[in-house]
């Protein structure tokens, strides 16, 4: 606590495991309890909550959100690689080195984080690093912060959009603000969709996992080091371009939201009220 610089010292023990605990530490402080307080605080007794509104948990659905983040995968790398070739004007010349200097320390992290040289570690760095900012992330960006930008604008995309521009924001990497913001668009109207948090959950989480999984084989040698950028090209992003539009199509085609627009677009729960006192019945779908 007195030398916060030997946070940065990975090759001194129990350094790396400190940094875990930290990170746990502030999904927990910064995401999770907010969101689940603010859920308390603006929720009725009886209705959907907050964060838990909407549809239950459906198999086909369930499998179209994997389709979708699987194929989505290598559009993202494709951003990533449009995203590192971007420079700041020669003006800001001294910006973008501090920022380079700043990203480069946070890789450095990143990788001694998710390095694992077992099942065991492999297993708690998908819980702190895949289970635990999926949940956290999602009840506060999509869960509530996209739910006050929707009833207060009325525009759902508008909603969305700012939640995930937060979103990417809030990690602090310039050179990851495209993909990082893509991603959070893509959860958001996960959200919208299916009328359910937890399908956010689901993909936020593979999203994670699976780059979590992949350093592990590849500090393992299980995987070559390209495999983590696959689809930074534009002749392997465009691969997947169709199957994902497809994909998108039939969610969009199966989406719930017309049923709870009225619902999420003016959402009385963001109203102080005493907890006995429920809404209408006919306010839980809107009317055709």
């Amino acid at each position: 606590m007195d030398d916060t610089g030997l946070l940065q010292k990975y090759d001194q023990p129990y350094v790396v495991a400190a940094n875990k605990l930290l990170l746990l530490i502030q999904h927990l402080g910064l995401f999770i309890l907010p969101a689940l307080l603010f859920n308390q605080i603006f929720s009725f007794k009886k209705k959907p909550g907050f964060l838990f509104w909407g549809e239950p948990i459906k198999p086909l659905t369930f499998i179209l959100v994997i389709g979708l983040m699987l194929f989505s995968s290598p559009l993202i790398n494709f951003l990533v690689a449009l995203n590192e070739k971007m420079q700041l004007p020669a003006f800001l010349g001294g910006v973008e080195k501090d920022i380079k200097t700043l990203e480069e320390g946070a890789g450095e992290l990143t990788y001694f984080l998710v390095k694992a040289s077992n099942i065991g570690e492999l297993l708690v760095n998908l819980l702190i690093m895949a289970v635990i900012p999926a949940i956290g992330e999602e009840f506060l960006f999509r869960g509530t912060i996209q739910k006050i930008v929707a009833r207060w604008s009325g525009n759902v995309h508008l909603a969305i959009w700012t939640s995930a521009i937060l979103f990417s924001a809030l990690h602090f990497q310039f050179y990851g603000f495209i993909p990082r913001m893509a991603l959070g668009a893509l959860f958001g109207y996960i959200l919208i969709w299916t009328g359910n948090i937890w399908y956010a959950v689901i993909a936020h989480f593979l999203n994670n996992a699976v780059s979590v999984l992949i350093y592990y084989f590849i500090q393992n040698g299980q995987l070559a080091k390209q495999t983590e950028t696959f689809g930074s090209s534009a002749s392997q992003a465009a691969f997947f371009v169709i199957p994902f539009i497809l994909l998108l199509m039939v969610m969009i085609r199966k989406s719930a939201f017309g049923r709870y627009k009225g619902q999420y677009l003016s959402h009385p729960l963001l109203v102080f009220r005493k907890r006995e006192e429920e809404p209408d019945d006919e306010f839980t779908e809107e009317k055709e």
